[in-house]
């Protein structure tokens, strides 16, 4: 077995010139990791900014569907009163008078018309609400993909 005797002196060059062959790997690993790392929060912001818009959109969906909701019910108390109301014309019809009669009948085929251009708009608003929560599915399956891919390239 041969062996190489070093001063240290030429030790140190050793390590010297092995500092300075590494140096250069290891920095640009370490850059590479933090543009990965600018990447993720970056992500995350993005995601969290969607996030917080869906809610507040969903929120206000659901606001708007309680607040049709309560109109639509008012309307149908409405009509009722109505009918009834056209109910007791139509037994005293001796009493009344036609024009009444014909009033309240355009009345309530008013509030029909406006129970059913409710009832129009809050399907279309259970048809967006589908739809939002479809995308936020996908935002979110995106965002666990995008986390897994970055770990398992980071674990690389």
């Amino acid at each position: 077995m041969i062996r190489f005797h070093c001063n240290s002196g030429s030790h140190v060059r050793i390590q010297n010139l092995k500092s300075l062959i590494n140096w250069p790997r290891f920095r640009s690993l370490q850059n590479e990791v933090e543009e990965l790392e600018e990447l993720r929060d970056t992500r995350e912001c993005f995601y969290e900014a969607k996030r917080i818009e869906m809610r507040k959109f969903k929120e206000i969906a659901e606001s708007f569907v309680v607040n049709c909701r309560t109109e639509v019910e008012s309307l149908r108390n409405r009509v009722n009163l109505l009918k009834s109301s056209f109910m007791e014309l139509k037994s005293n019809s001796g009493n009344s008078c036609n024009s009444e009669i014909t009033a309240a009948e355009m009345r309530r085929l008013e509030l029909q018309a406006e129970k059913d251009n409710m009832c129009r708009i809050i399907d279309c608003n259970h048809q967006i609400k589908a739809q939002l929560q479809k995308q936020l599915q996908i935002i979110l399956m995106t965002q666990t993909q995008d986390k897994s891919v970055t770990a398992n390239y980071s674990s690389t």
